[in-house]
C-alpha cells in the first residue's frame, strides 16, 4: 500500500472513530435508533413528498382568501418549483438518468451510510474497518491513479435502505489491481477487528460466475442484517457498492447491470 493512501486512511479514519464515538456511545441498538431508522423515515419521508406535491399545488387555487366580505374566487396559480421524479428509463446505463435496477430508479446525490454509523462502536474503534470509507468512496490510491470517482447516487427501495453506487477509472490495469489488493488487506483486518469484539465478518477477493473481472466484497454485522461493500474491477474500471442493512437491491444485481452496460 502506498504511503499517500496509508496516511489517507488513517485520517479519515480517526475522524470518523471520534465522530461516531460521540454519537454512539450507547450501543449498537442506540447507534440503529439514533442513525439508521431517522435516515430510512427521511428518505421515504422525501419520496412522499414529490408524489404529494401535485396535490399542493392543484389545491392551492382554491385556499386563497380574498379581502372581508369579499368572495372567495379561485387564485390564480403560480407555478411552484418541484423536486424532480425519478423516472426509469430501460435503456439507461450507468451515469444515465433513469438507471433502473431490480424495478428501483437511482436517486442522484444519495449517499450510502458508512460501516462505522451501520455496525456502531465496534467498526468506530477499528482504524480498518473506518478507512472502508475511502474504499467506499474509491478515494485514494497509487500516486499514478488519476481521475476523481463520480458518485451515481442510491438506490432507495420501499425499505428507505440504499444502495449507493459510485465509479471510478484508474490509469492502468495495474493501479486497479494495486487498490483491489489494498481493499482485500484492510477488510482482512477489519473482519479480524470485529471477530475480536465477538462478531462475526467476512471479507473475500472473488471472481463472480458469469461476469468479467474480481471483486473484494467485505460483509459486517449490523443489528440483525449486514452492511456490505463490493469492489468489482474490469480492466482499469471500478464500481464501488454499499449496501445498507434491509436494502431492496442487491449489490449483485448492480454489478451485473453494471458489467451489462460497460462491456454489452
Amino acid at each position: 500500500m502506498s504511503t499517500q493512501l496509508k496516511d489517507m486512511l488513517t485520517s479519515v479514519a480517526e475522524e470518523e472513530r471520534a465522530r461516531v464515538d460521540a454519537a454512539h456511545r450507547d450501543g449498537d441498538t442506540d447507534a440503529y435508533v439514533r442513525t439508521i431508522r431517522p435516515r430510512r423515515a427521511a428518505r421515504r419521508a422525501g419520496v412522499a413528498a414529490v408524489a404529494l406535491v401535485g396535490v399542493g399545488v392543484a389545491g392551492a387555487g382554491y385556499l386563497a382568501l380574498g379581502p372581508s366580505g369579499t368572495s372567495l374566487d379561485p387564485a390564480v396559480e403560480t407555478p411552484t418549483p418541484t423536486p424532480a421524479a425519478l423516472v426509469s428509463d430501460p435503456d439507461a446505463v450507468a451515469g444515465e438518468p433513469g438507471w433502473t435496477v431490480a424495478d428501483v430508479v437511482i436517486s442522484p446525490g444519495v449517499t450510502a451510510m458508512t460501516a462505522a454509523e451501520a455496525v456502531g462502536a465496534a467498526a468506530a474503534d477499528s482504524v480498518a474497518c473506518g478507512s472502508l470509507e475511502s474504499f467506499a468512496a474509491l478515494a485514494g490510491g497509487t500516486d499514478a491513479s488519476v481521475g476523481a470517482a463520480k458518485n451515481l447516487g442510491a438506490f432507495v427501495g420501499e425499505s428507505g435502505a440504499a444502495t449507493g453506487v459510485r465509479l471510478r477509472s484508474f490509469e492502468s490495469v495495474e493501479d486497479a489491481q494495486t487498490y483491489l489488493g489494498d481493499l482485500e488487506s484492510i477488510a482482512g483486518r477489519c473482519v479480524t477487528d470485529l471477530e475480536g469484539e465477538g462478531m462475526q465478518a467476512r471479507a473475500s477477493r472473488i471472481a463472480l460466475t458469469g461476469l468479467p473481472g474480481e471483486a473484494v466484497t467485505a460483509t459486517l454485522p449490523a443489528g440483525e442484517s449486514v452492511w456490505r461493500l463490493d469492489v468489482h474491477v474490469i480492466g482499469a474500471d471500478a464500481v464501488a457498492i454499499v449496501t445498507e442493512p434491509g436494502a431492496d437491491v442487491a449489490a449483485l444485481d448492480v454489478i451485473a447491470a453494471w458489467v451489462e452496460g460497460a462491456v454489452g
